[in-house]
């Protein structure tokens, strides 16, 4: 795949992924507004109230972006960046059930 191809994919991704309760970002969400109504720049770069105040509509956002030292699930965020680039850990989440189950692999 050419460097040009690549770029042109990753261009046409969407900004955020929905299943259900379940959105999925980049980085996160603006836990005041519906999803529907969010700025591109917050999904990308993040916002500083996530983490800050709980998300009151019932959704769960799902995002990496801003690492943290272990994964976690609070407050209708859960966050997955652990830093595979600088830790070699890269973490995922396994979402159902009314659960979230952390996976971890570490580099070899």
């Amino acid at each position: 795949m050419s460097e040009h191809t690549r770029i042109d994919w990753l261009r046409s991704l969407p900004r955020l992924w929905r299943s259900g309760t379940l959105a999925v970002v980049h980085a996160v969400a603006d836990p005041r507004r519906p999803l529907e109504a969010q700025e591109e720049r917050h999904l990308l770069w993040g916002h500083p109230d996530c983490g800050r105040r709980p998300r009151t509509d019932g959704l769960w956002i799902a995002h990496g972006h801003t690492i943290s030292e272990t994964p976690t699930s609070a407050d209708g965020v859960i966050s997955v960046d652990t830093g595979a680039y600088a830790t070699g850990r890269l973490t995922g989440a396994v979402v159902g059930d009314g659960a979230v189950r952390f996976e971890m692999t570490a580099a070899s």
